[in-house]
């Protein structure tokens, strides 16, 4: 069984060889495609670190539930003097 795939490699040459870079192609893209994603990530948690670097609190567009009422929260900045 050996000798008959060997034959069929040795006497098929141009097909062989193009299988082969098929592979390597195929095996490159896949490995390029996880190292630039890696680098797109890395890159982007480099740009946001920096960016917050200093910050105390950050305000996001999600919604916040407070287990006060909102008269409590007001009570609470009114006594704080740097609270607008």
């Amino acid at each position: 069984m050996i000798r008959f795939a060997l034959r069929a490699v040795v006497s098929r040459k141009l097909r062989t060889t193009l299988t082969a870079v098929a592979i390597v192609l195929g095996v490159a893209m896949v490995s390029g495609t996880y190292v630039l994603t890696d680098s797109i990530d890395q890159a982007f948690d480099g740009i946001f670190t920096s960016i917050y670097r200093g910050t105390d609190a950050t305000v996001t567009g999600k919604t916040f539930q407070s287990r006060c009422s909102d008269a409590c929260v007001r009570c609470r900045m009114s006594r704080t003097p740097s609270a607008a």
